[in-house]
C-alpha cells in the first residue's frame, strides 16, 4: 500500500513545490501577516476599493428614508411626503440591473485585459454617475446616475474580490476575502452617520451630502490602485511570467528570489492542473462536467444571501422604524447602532471563518437569521401592542449581527475559493449577477409588499424570509462542502475526485500525505528553514 502511495506522490513531485505547501499550511496568520507586509497592505486598498459597492448600495435606500429626498422627489399622501412606489422600485431595481449586467461584463473584460486596468474602468464610472446623483433636481436624472453607478460597482464587486484572492496567501486568503464584507458594511455605516448628521435639513443638502462622500471614496480608491500589481494569476495565465514574478516580488517582498520563484511555479502547476479539468474558459465551461457542482457551491451562498431577509433589513429597517412611531433623528441613530453591529458581526466572523469553518458558520448563521425572522413576523402581528412593535425593532437591529457573523462574510471565502483557476472570475461574476438579480427582483417586490399605500405587511414581511431560510438549511446540511485551510490546488483535487461534501473536511488530498510523508523521514523543520 505504501509503494503504491509513493508512487502516486512521485508523479507530482516536481509539479508540486513543497516548501511553499508547507509553510502555507503551517504558518500561523499573523506569521504570514509578517513575512507578507506589501500583500496585506494591496489586500487592505483593496477592501477599500469595494467599500464603493457597500456605499452605493446603501446610499439609495437611506435617501428614500430621508423626508426632505421624498418631498423633493415625491407627493403629499396621508399627511407626508411618499415616493412614488413605481419610482422606488426603479431607483432600487434598475441600478441592481445594471449592476448585474457590469458584473458579467467585468469578468470578460478583466480576464482580457487584467484585474487592475478593470478596476480603474469601474472608478472612472462610478465617479460619473455620483456627479449625476449630486446635480440632480429630477427623479429620472437622479435615476441615470444610479443606473450609471450599478455598472461600476458591478465591475468592482466581481473583479475586486477575485483579485483579492489572487494576491492572499493561502494562508490569510480565508479572512482578507472574508474581509471583503466589511466593505460591504463600513460604506452603508458611513452612509448612515452622514444622514444622521445631514437628514434634519430642510434643502437639498440633507441628502445630497452622501453623493459627495462617494467622491471622496472614489478618489482614494484610484490612488490605492496605483500601487497594488497586477494579479500574479492573471500574468501566467497569460504566459507574462516575468511580469508575474516581478509582481509576487512586489508581493512577497521579505521572501528570497528563490522562494518567489518557487511560488511562482505552485501557481504555473495550479493553472495546469485546472486545464485539464476543463475544456476552455467560456461561461459555458461554469456549467459542464464537475465544474457545474463548483459553480452551484460558488453562487448558492450568496444566493441564500438575499433569500434570508438581508434586503428587506437594509432597505426598509429604517422606514420601518419611522412608521413605528420614532422620530427620523432616532431612526437613523438606530440605524448606525444597527450598522455598528454589523461591522462587529463581520470582524467576529473573520476569526471563526478559519477555526471553525465555511460550512458551520453559514448553516448555523442562516439558523440563527432564519429564527429571528420568524420572530419579527410574530411580534408585528401584534400592532397595537407598543412593547411587541419596541421588540421588533431591536430585533431588527440585531438580525445584522448574526447575518454579517454567520452568513455574509463566509459567502465571500466561498465564492472567491471554489471554482478553478481558468473559471475564478467567471464564476464569482456568475454569484454576484445571480445574487443581484434576486436583490433586483426584491428591490421591485419590496415596495408593494411593505408600504403603507399597498400591502402594508411591514415588518411581516419577514415572514416570506423565515420560510426560504427552513428550506436552504436543508440544502446546505447535503450539499456545501468545507473548504477552509485548503490550497486551490487541494480543492481542484477534491472537485476532481468528486468527493462528496459532508467528507470535504477530513479527506486527505496529495499535499497533505506528501506533508506526512516528509514529517515521518523526519524533515519536518527543515523546510521551515528556508525562509530564514
Amino acid at each position: 500500500m505504501n509503494e503504491i502511495i509513493g508512487r502516486e506522490l512521485g508523479k507530482i513531485i516536481d509539479r508540486h513545490d513543497m516548501p511553499t505547501t508547507r509553510i502555507d499550511h503551517e504558518q500561523t496568520k499573523w506569521e504570514c501577516a509578517k513575512q507578507n507586509p506589501r500583500a496585506v497592505a494591496c489586500i487592505i486598498g483593496l477592501l477599500w476599493v469595494l467599500t464603493l459597492a457597500g456605499f452605493d448600495n446603501q446610499a439609495g435606500s437611506i435617501a428614500v428614508s430621508i423626508p426632505q429626498f421624498r418631498k423633493d422627489f415625491g407627493h403629499y399622501f396621508n399627511g407626508g411626503y411618499v415616493l412614488d412606489a413605481s419610482w422606488q422600485s426603479a431607483i432600487s431595481g434598475a441600478p441592481l440591473a445594471s449592476w448585474v449586467t457590469g458584473a458579467l461584463m467585468a469578468v470578460w473584460i478583466a480576464d482580457q485585459i487584467g484585474r487592475k486596468p478593470t478596476l480603474f474602468c469601474a472608478l472612472t464610472i462610478t465617479l460619473a454617475g455620483a456627479t449625476l446623483e449630486f446635480v440632480s433636481t429630477t427623479i429620472q436624472i437622479f435615476f441615470a446616475g444610479k443606473f450609471l453607478n450599478g455598472f461600476g460597482i458591478g465591475f468592482i464587486q466581481s473583479v475586486g474580490v477575485t483579485y483579492i484572492a489572487e494576491i492572499s496567501p493561502m494562508t490569510i486568503r480565508g479572512i482578507a476575502t472574508g474581509a471583503s464584507n466589511i466593505s460591504m458594511c463600513i460604506g452603508p455605516f458611513v452612509c448612515y452617520l452622514i444622514s444622521d448628521g445631514l437628514s434634519k435639513r430642510v434643502d437639498r443638502w440633507a441628502y445630497r451630502g452622501i453623493f459627495c462622500a462617494q467622491w471622496g471614496f472614489a478618489g482614494v480608491a484610484l490612488l490605492f490602485l496605483f500601487f497594488i500589481p497586477e494579479s500574479p494569476w492573471y500574468l501566467v495565465r497569460k504566459n507574462k511570467e516575468a511580469a508575474a514574478l516581478r509582481s509576487l516580488q512586489k508581493l512577497s517582498e521579505k521572501h528570497s528570489l528563490e522562494f518567489t520563484e518557487q511560488r511562482l511555479a505552485v501557481i504555473r502547476a495550479t493553472i495546469i492542473d485546472a486545464a485539464d479539468l476543463t475544456q476552455g474558459s467560456s461561461y459555458l465551461e461554469c456549467f459542464r462536467g464537475v465544474n457545474l457542482r463548483r459553480t452551484m457551491v460558488a453562487c448558492m451562498p450568496m444566493t441564500i444571501q438575499q433569500l434570508s431577509g438581508v434586503n428587506f433589513i437594509s432597505n426598509y429597517s429604517t422606514y420601518y422604524y419611522q412608521l413605528a412611531g420614532f422620530s427620523t433623528e432616532k431612526s437613523f441613530q438606530i440605524s448606525c447602532g444597527a450598522q455598528a453591529l454589523s461591522v462587529s458581526g463581520t470582524i467576529v466572523s473573520l476569526f471563526l471563518l478559519d477555526r471553525f469553518g465555511r460550512r458551520p458558520l453559514l448553516f448555523y448563521g442562516l439558523l440563527s437569521v432564519a429564527s429571528l425572522l420568524v420572530i419579527i413576523g410574530g411580534l408585528a402581528t401584534q400592532k397595537h401592542n407598543h412593547s411587541a412593535i419596541n421588540a421588533a425593532c431591536g430585533l431588527i437591529a440585531s438580525y445584522n449581527f448574526f447575518y454579517n457573523l454567520g452568513l455574509s462574510s463566509v459567502c465571500y471565502a466561498i465564492m472567491a475559493e471554489t471554482a478553478t483557476a481558468r473559471l475564478r472570475v467567471k464564476t464569482t461574476g456568475l454569484a454576484i449577477a445571480i445574487s443581484h438579480s434576486l436583490t433586483c427582483m426584491w428591490a421591485f417586490v419590496l415596495p408593494f409588499l411593505f408600504n403603507p399605500d399597498h400591502l402594508n405587511l411591514g415588518a411581516k414581511t419577514s415572514f416570506i424570509f423565515g420560510g426560504f431560510g427552513v428550506i436552504l438549511l436543508v440544502y446546505l446540511w447535503f450539499c456545501q462542502p468545507e473548504t477552509a485551510n485548503r490550497s486551490f490546488a487541494e480543492i481542484d483535487e477534491m472537485y476532481a475526485k468528486k468527493v462528496s461534501a459532508r467528507q470535504f473536511k477530513h479527506f486527505k488530498t496529495r499535499e497533505q500525505l506528501l506533508i506526512e510523508r516528509d514529517d515521518n523521514m523526519g524533515i519536518a523543520g527543515k523546510v521551515l528553514n528556508a525562509m530564514k
